[in-house]
C-alpha cells in the first residue's frame, strides 16, 4: 500500500497509507492544542522516485542482455 505525504494550508505535514484507488484527502486531520481538528484544505506532495536497475548489461550499456 503506497504512502502519501500531504501538507495543509496551516503548514501541517503528515503521511497516510492509502490504496491507489482511494481518493486523495481533502481536509487536514491534524489536532492542535487550540482546535480539536485542523480541517484546513490539503494538497498531496509529489517526490521523485529512485529506481536501481540490477542484472547483467544494465550498468554497462543501459540495456538488458540479448541472450
Amino acid at each position: 500500500m503506497p504512502t502519501y505525504e500531504y501538507e495543509c494550508e496551516d503548514g501541517h505535514r503528515f503521511t497516510v497509507n492509502q490504496r491507489i484507488t482511494d481518493k486523495p484527502l481533502r481536509l487536514c486531520p491534524e489536532q492542535t492544542e487550540r482546535v480539536f481538528r485542523c480541517d484546513a484544505p490539503v494538497k498531496r506532495l509529489l517526490f521523485p522516485v529512485t529506481a536501481k536497475l540490477l542484472g547483467g548489461g544494465w550498468a554497462k550499456d543501459g540495456y538488458g542482455g540479448s541472450k
